[in-house]
């Protein structure tokens, strides 16, 4: 039996609004914590949003570009392949969902897995794709988030690391597998 089952997450979304004084953006906020605290604990808000997930939902600081997913709804693991203001990019077999932090818990992939839903079928490099990055001497499993401004970011699968690669470095230095080692 699992430590995590029969847990769900629930996230709050409420606006409370305090009045506070302080000489800068620092003692401003530290003060408002305070105040939120306190109204909360005497007189917790009557309007509020709520959302109720199967399993512990991701924090902020552990859903990044790259980061393998679960999302219980549907049923399905993927991958985020970008951020937006209130959403999350992630690519799963279903295709591209956009999705809110509460919605996604953590999900365990294999790069073989991932491969089968996010892999290229055409011979560009595209949003959502997965491939291997050769880096140095080694090749690096990342997938493709949207090309800005002439570049595109390639997230590292399971790690906060980011390159940004222009179309020629694309075609060069991305492969759909790691190549094979040549006989010495």
């Amino acid at each position: 039996m699992s430590q995590n089952q029969g847990i769900k997450s629930v996230t709050l979304s409420l606006e409370v609004t305090v009045q506070v004084n302080g000489d800068d953006n620092e003692q401003l906020l530290a003060a408002a914590k305070r105040k939120v605290a306190e109204k909360i604990q005497n007189d917790f808000p009557s309007y509020f949003k709520y959302s109720i997930t199967d399993g512990i939902a991701l924090s902020l600081e552990k859903a990044y570009p790259g980061k393998i997913v679960f999302i219980p709804d549907l049923n399905q693991h993927g991958v985020i392949c970008g951020i937006n203001k209130s959403s999350y990019s992630v690519i799963t077999p279903r295709g591209h969902i956009n999705c809110k932090l509460p919605a996604l818990t953590d999900g365990e992939l294999t790069i073989e897995e991932l491969l089968i839903f996010c892999s290229r079928d055409k011979p560009e490099w595209y949003e959502g794709n997965v491939g291997f990055l050769r880096y140095k001497e080694d090749y690096v499993p990342v997938i493709l988030g949207r090309k800005k401004s002439g570049k595109t970011p390639a997230y590292t699968i399971n790690e906060k690391g980011r390159f940004s690669l222009t179309d020629i470095q694309l075609q060069k230095h991305l492969f759909d597998a790691v190549p094979a080692a040549s006989p010495e």
